[in-house]
């Protein structure tokens, strides 16, 4: 069951998970589309259970009553109807695709993906059960090449999280108020150095985008906890690029500062309007940039994503092996029975 921290992320961030697992930063027709087609085929042996009438009867109810729940912001009540419809049926890509959205917000995703996975394969030709898989590989891989291009640069950091759950910290705040999450976190390893800081600014202040630091020796702004400096630097952002509010409470101690002056100054609606406002240099956003290119070629050794599914791929490819082994088992009995036929 999800304990109370839980019920409250899902009732804040359904609707950020729905939009979230439908789009994806880049085109949706890439080498990921070719290795789900493929998923999907070495999975076509996999066929949704058939239910008798009492249980297709008790599986609409309570499949309805989730999404009706759902409909009235009760989450919990919700996830725990869609664990019944499972009891009922394992095989139901729609329970498992409305759960996966659950794992996935609560950033388990091995489990989400595995849900996912499964809906996929068990409903290959529902188009959005689909794109929302190949969109979760394209944002793992991204994740991971963030992820490979700060430990390549800063192998030994020192933030009170990994490499991993920084990346996935900006990932998660920028989605969140529609900022581009790779520039984002560009910007945060331009700022810092990687993360190496060496300037005013410490590690432990968890404060990624140089916000309050003046020089000679003023340190800035102080924050608790990773996600509040990541949640910071985004707000930060949108004061600079936007009239909207952030969709969070505000702890960025410059925002209403910086987000009056922007609205009397003119909006920055491009990252090149950046130079010689967020910094006084002239070529602060062709640094952005030029670490979002260092990102886009890094070649991320064996990603998450591609591992998990060349295992699942090869457990695929182990069944059909089986199968075929069966089949040609079968084949050489028919053709020894008719040999012998002719014999006699």
């Amino acid at each position: 069951m999800l304990n109370g921290e839980n019920r409250m992320k899902i009732k804040i961030g359904w609707l950020f998970v729905t939009v979230l697992m439908l789009t994806s930063c880049g085109g949706i027709r890439s080498v990921r589309t070719a290795k789900t087609t493929a998923k999907a085929d070495g999975a076509s042996l996999m066929k949704e259970t058939l239910l008798s009438a009492e249980q297709q009867r008790k599986y609409d109810y309570f499949f309805l009553e989730a999404m009706r729940m759902k409909g009235k912001n009760e989450y919990d009540a919700a996830f725990g109807l869609l664990q019944h419809c499972l009891d009922i049926n394992p095989t139901a890509s729609s329970a498992l695709y409305e759960i996966s959205q659950y794992y996935m917000f609560l950033r388990q995703v091995p489990q989400g993906q595995v849900a996912l996975e499964q809906a996929v394969a068990f409903a290959p030709d529902n188009y959005w059960y689909s794109q929302g898989l190949v969109s979760l590989y394209q944002q793992q891989n991204e994740l991971d090449k963030a992820a490979a291009l700060l430990k390549q640069n800063n192998p030994d950091l020192k933030l009170t999280c990994s490499a991993e759950e920084i990346v996935d910290l900006y990932w998660q705040e920028a989605s969140r108020e529609g900022v581009r999450q790779d520039l984002a976190f560009a910007q945060a390893l331009v700022e810092t150095g990687f993360f190496r800081f060496g300037g005013d600014v410490k590690p432990e202040q968890n404060n990624f985008c140089g916000l309050g630091t003046t020089g000679g020796g003023v340190k800035g702004a102080h924050f608790k906890t990773p996600e509040i400096g990541v949640r910071a630097h985004i707000q930060h952002l949108l004061a600079y690029t936007t009239q909207k509010h952030p969709s969070t409470k505000i702890v960025d101690p410059r925002y209403d500062l910086a987000h009056a002056i922007r609205l009397e100054r003119g909006l920055c609606d491009t990252w090149y309007k950046l130079n010689g406002t967020w910094a006084m240099s002239p070529n602060y956003s062709e640094k952005i940039m030029g670490v979002w290119q260092r990102m886009l070629g890094i070649e991320a050794v064996e990603t998450k994503s591609e591992k998990y599914k060349n295992e699942h791929d090869k457990k695929d490819n182990k069944v059909k092996e089986e199968v075929n082994t069966t089949e040609d088992q079968h084949k050489m009995r028919e053709l020894v029975d008719e040999l012998l036929k002719k014999n006699k």
